[in-house]
């Protein structure tokens, strides 16, 4: 049970163990092993880093910063660097430099969910292709400041939005990256279907640095 990444500090918590380093963020504890029929039925991929599903009593993992990098450098080595460099730049606007709440429970920028599960109302024929990234449910809280004043929608603060929840970073990246060539390279439309705001868009996106991809560049 000690590999499987959970591991019991107390009946009424499970705690994530890091698969790298096998070290908890806890203090060592007499360790009861793993309640497997509380785990029954939620699948945790280590190879992918993906975090545990909604179960009761379960707390999922929240995205970090570098589940960011580990994915766009994915992209990076699957793309290439214009490609990274825009998802780069699309995450770091919608994200606050991949440490909003939206990003941190749900793995991307807040993609709205409107329609009903398991696809929320987004491109069915992507995660049918692509079963590993389905979402693992929705989350809800009021919509961030994001792109409003920046020629971006205006913002709905009345009410709790429901945001959809991937599986993992990459899963929600490479459905952008799918979105993008499928209106033949027009990262911009992502943002607005008005061309107006895709233009301011573009031209607040050249003032964002894409650090990470710089990196990747680098070390060739």
């Amino acid at each position: 049970g000690m590999n499987s990444g959970y591991a019991l500090s107390s009946p009424e918590q499970l705690k994530y163990i890091s698969p790298a380093s096998g070290q908890s963020a806890i203090p060592s504890v007499d360790y009861l092993g793993i309640v497997d029929d509380t785990l029954m039925g939620l699948e945790f991929n280590i190879n992918n880093n993906q975090p545990i599903g909604r179960g009761v009593g379960i707390e999922r993992r929240e995205f970090s910063v570098e589940d960011g990098k580990e994915a766009l450098k994915i992209i990076y080595d699957k793309y290439g660097k214009d490609m990274a460099e825009v998802i780069e730049k699309m995450y770091r606007v919608e994200t606050s430099h991949f440490t909003s709440g939206q990003y941190r429970n749900t793995g991307t920028g807040g993609m709205e969910a409107f329609g009903e599960a398991p696809y929320y109302g987004w491109k069915k024929s992507f995660f049918t292709s692509n079963p590993e990234y389905t979402p693992t449910g929705t989350w809800s809280a009021f919509e961030n400041k994001g792109m409003s004043g920046n020629g971006g929608n205006a913002q709905v603060t009345d009410r709790k939005k429901e945001f959809i929840v991937f599986p993992s970073v990459i899963s929600a990246m490479e459905y952008k990256v799918d979105y993008i060539k499928n209106h033949d390279g027009n990262w911009a439309r992502w943002h607005s279907t008005d061309t107006t705001i895709q233009n301011s868009y573009r031209t607040y996106m050249e003032n964002v640095r894409a650090r990470f991809t710089a990196e990747f560049e680098s070390a060739k």
